[in-house]
């Protein structure tokens, strides 16, 4: 994944949730650059995402963002 980013091995991060609680209902991972995507909402990272079944996984391109720009 590093390779992938082109970015060092140690500033590759990871986290997620299993899908329990209140805000979640299905489990998810990010998998980004510490410096380019410090947080979820800031820059770029991908995400796999399993269905609510727990029968399928899904890969998407994400960006964080809080700030509107020119509306």
């Amino acid at each position: 994944m590093a390779a992938a980013l082109d970015v060092p091995l140690a500033e590759v991060g990871i986290e997620g949730r299993d899908g329990t609680g209140l805000k979640t209902e299905i489990a998810w991972a990010r998998v980004y650059s510490q410096r380019r995507s410090p947080s979820a909402t800031a820059g770029w990272y991908i995400v796999y995402r399993s269905s609510a079944s727990g029968d399928r996984v899904y890969l998407s391109l994400n960006q964080g963002t809080t700030k509107s720009k020119q509306g």
